[in-house]
């Protein structure tokens, strides 16, 4: 059975638990010196966001299934969408192998079976409308990340593509407050972007909205 994660609230100086999730994937090696943990690489685990409105956003990232419910446990809304797997590339799989520094751990590692794909989103982020913006798993070859965003009613509102070196952090008042490498070699910097939203033709003939993201 795995590890349970349990939101609380208190109410009335009374705690009580709006949310059970199931904890990250975990691989364990249990050996008579040590008892070596670690997360699984490229493994599953829930995400979890506050919104506006003291509303939370919760998943487990193995697919495109984020579940919106209040406080008192009301579901409020559901995000569900088809995506396409992102495979495990041969050097990724052997680099997370390697990476152990200890012999148990590396022995454990070496045996454990991993995945073959990646989850379907690493993160997402709820904005001040209460949107979700959700960033998809990215290919080790890939130059920029994409993000979908969906309305709470499970309607795509619009699609947004960031250079790699990008770490969005919030969304609020239509500004993408930003955290970047790509000026200052070595050092973060913050940056807030301006987000106007563009009609964008898709392959089948319809309209999505694409952000322009600028300063």
């Amino acid at each position: 059975m795995p590890p349970i994660i349990c939101l609380h609230t208190a109410v009335k100086s009374h705690e009580l638990c709006v949310l059970r999730l199931p904890a990250e994937e975990q691989i364990v090696a249990d050996t008579p010196s040590m008892l070596f943990i670690m997360p699984r690489p490229f493994g599953r685990r829930p995400v979890v966001q506050l919104g506006p409105g003291d509303m939370i956003y919760w998943g487990w990232n193995d697919s495109i299934d984020v579940r919106v419910i209040s406080l008192d446990g009301a579901e409020a809304g559901m995000i569900r969408s088809e995506h396409d797997a992102v495979p495990v590339s041969a050097e990724e799989d052997d680099r997370a192998r390697r990476g152990i520094p200890t012999s148990a751990g590396h022995k454990a590692l070496q045996d454990a079976r991993l995945p073959t794909t990646k989850p379907a989103y690493t993160t997402f982020i709820a904005d001040d409308t209460g949107r979700l913006w959700l960033r998809y798993s990215m290919a080790e070859a890939d130059t920029v990340q994409r993000w979908s965003v969906w309305t709470l009613t499970g309607r795509r509102f619009g699609r947004v593509v960031l250079p790699r070196s990008m770490t969005l952090m919030s969304i609020a008042q239509n500004r993408a407050f930003v955290a970047t490498r790509e000026t200052v070699p070595g050092a973060p910097l913050a940056v807030v972007y301006k987000i106007s939203w563009v009609p964008e033709p898709e392959a089948d003939g319809s309209v999505a909205l694409s952000s322009a993201i600028h300063r």
